[in-house]
């Protein structure tokens, strides 16, 4: 089960996604009680080895992300890991949810951004505190 703790920077709140599914997957078959506060994201990603995502991106650990937009001001809102595996940042659609593939919790960080016109406000969580399923 997934918390609903968020995070609230520049224009933009990251928490758990409780919604889905996701290219056939529920938010319960991806992960477990995933927390974002304090600049980091904690929780447990399940290893994913059959449907749609691991034969999109191979098989491995994905995190699903709600993020929502409370200031009218904010026009444009990207996220993605760093570094990445080839996908860099993704600007999000208009469901504002993302599924993101998780390689290495030591080695990358969840980048977000959030873009009113004139700046851009950058966040970086990190992920080395998640526990990853392995195959």
């Amino acid at each position: 089960m997934s918390k609903t703790i968020g995070l609230t920077f520049q224009n933009l709140t990251v928490a758990a996604s409780a919604a889905g599914p996701y290219w056939g997957h529920t938010v319960a078959s991806l992960q477990e009680d995933i927390e974002v506060a304090n600049g980091a994201i904690t929780g447990k990603l399940k290893y994913v080895s059959t449907g749609s995502l691991p034969t999109t991106w191979g098989p491995g650990n994905f995190i699903a992300l709600a993020f929502s937009n409370p200031d009218s001001t904010a026009t444009k809102h990207r996220v993605g890991i760093k570094p990445s595996q080839g996908a860099g940042m993704q600007e999000l659609d208009s469901d504002m949810d993302a599924v993101i593939k998780v390689t290495s919790k030591t080695a990358q960080n969840l980048i977000v951004e959030s873009t009113d016109g004139k700046r851009t406000h950058r966040q970086v969580l990190d992920l080395s505190q998640l526990v990853c399923e392995e195959a």
